[in-house]
């Protein structure tokens, strides 16, 4: 123990185990073979159109800032290593942003902490958004120290970062403003949202470039979840009973498998903090299904609080529970993955029947495109194929008292600039292709059909 506590307390040690734990990052990275996670085909696919490989026509309901940023690396480098490479970066970033805080707990908590090898290969504006927001929280935490008004201007400029790169984010600002300004004057909260418009701005000016109006991405992603809690959209539900059931144990032992030690913090030593994370992580635990990913914008401070409570001991136990139970979570990163097998059988069906363009089946147009990179085939959307319009959603505002009119609002999806496609070859899982096609050829897991 001696031995442990004269490594722990140097500190270029810490700065060492930065570095390798970087490096460790990147040589999984490497050997990574799974890209499949939530919403990330499509982050990908809109950051490789950005980048100029335009092999499937453009769908975001999210903010594209993230995809701008990742096409700049994409630009350098045409490969799905890059877009790895990015998503770890802002990891590494973060334990750097930790050395601020001079506790080598915190570092080895967090360098070893399960949570950051089950999100390294996520393609996710959760991961910038958990770098600006824990840069937020620094500088604020010196601007209630010093009164620094730098520090008060840059706070607002890292919060508002975060808005424009992940929507949902704003729950976080809201809870995070009422935390740490809820003792102070109007004014000065009026102050600090109107340092957040610079960088708020970013989003708008960027919808604005690329899709000719400022809040094309917001209105996207405000329409897509209020149909789905009006309970019009059959293919998705706020219900995540199942989800949650299974995620929550992943969850509080991916922060930290001694997590549960948290409760020993004093309120009144961290009362901002317990004010700002309670709402957060019960909102975001309800409405994400305890999606690691959400909880993870979070988690540098929650692991912050922790580093204060563990000793030494508890924290050389967290690393050998985290050793354990680490390869176990991540194991199916590695092999023969599902995305694996997909590039396989891609580079076949080029080999054996070289199309420039394919019918992509149900489910399958983002995962086709997203997986592609060099010599990509154009993948059309099953929907390009239907007559407008694509969806239509009706909802009626009725009363329970016999009036005579009811109120009804009907929204239809429409397809834009539709183009006309003869003779496509259908590319499907395996038994699950309509009765009007026959098999060609049948691969690892795709078959290829024609009408």
């Amino acid at each position: 123990m001696n031995k442990i506590n004269s490594f722990l307390n140097n500190r270029n040690n810490t700065v060492y185990l930065l570095i390798g734990f970087s490096i460790l990052l990147v040589i999984l990275n490497i050997f990574s073979k799974r890209i499949s996670f939530h919403d990330a085909h499509e982050y990908i696919v809109v950051a490789k159109s950005l980048a100029g490989i335009h092999n499937i026509k453009l769908f975001t309901a999210h903010s594209i800032v993230y995809p701008f940023i990742i096409s700049l690396f994409l630009k350098v480098m045409s490969s799905e290593l890059i877009i790895k490479f990015v998503d770890t970066l802002w990891i590494i970033l973060i334990g750097i942003l930790l050395l601020n805080f001079k506790s080598k707990k915190l570092i080895l908590l967090y360098i070893f902490s399960p949570m950051v090898y089950i999100l390294f290969p996520h393609t996710t504006p959760a991961l910038p958004v958990a770098f600006f927001f824990l840069l937020g929280y620094i500088f604020i935490k010196n601007y209630e120290e010093t009164r620094g008004k730098l520090y008060f201007i840059l706070a607002g400029l890292s919060l508002g970062m975060c808005f424009a790169i992940y929507t949902p984010a704003i729950i976080l600002i809201l809870f995070f403003i009422f935390a740490f300004f809820y003792d102070k004057k109007l004014g000065t909260t009026i102050l600090f949202l109107l340092t957040m418009i610079p960088t708020i701005a970013i989003r708008f000016i960027i919808d604005q470039i690329y899709f000719g109006f400022p809040f094309y991405t917001l209105i996207r992603y405000m329409g897509s979840n209020f149909i789905v809690s009006l309970g019009l959209n059959q293919n998705i539900s706020f219900n995540q009973t199942y989800h949650f059931i299974y995620s929550l144990p992943i969850l509080i032992i991916g922060i930290s498998p001694l997590l549960f030690l948290i409760f020993k913090a004093k309120f009144k030593q961290y009362k901002k903090e317990m004010i700002f994370l309670i709402p957060s992580l019960i909102f975001f635990i309800y409405r994400g299904g305890a999606e690691i990913n959400y909880i993870f914008m979070v988690a540098p401070i929650i692991l912050l609080i922790l580093s204060e409570i563990l000793t030494k001991k508890q924290v050389i136990i967290s690393i050998i529970l985290s050793l354990i139970i680490t390869p176990f979570l991540i194991s199916d990163y590695f092999g023969k993955t599902s995305d694996e097998i997909l590039r396989e059988d891609i580079l076949a069906i080029k080999n054996d029947f070289n199309p420039n363009q394919v019918l992509a089946g149900k489910n399958l147009a983002l995962v086709l495109a997203a997986i592609q990179y060099e010599d990509s085939i154009y993948i059309v959307w099953p929907e390009e194929l239907k007559e407008d319009p694509l969806r239509s959603y009706r909802f009626v505002l009725d009363s329970k008292a016999d009036v005579l009119t009811s109120i009804e609002f009907v929204t239809n999806i429409n397809l834009n600039n539709p183009q006309e496609y003869k003779n496509l070859l259908l590319i499907e899982r395996k038994n699950q292709a309509p009765g009007e096609y026959k098999e060609l050829k049948c691969y690892q897991e795709l078959c290829v059909y024609e009408k």
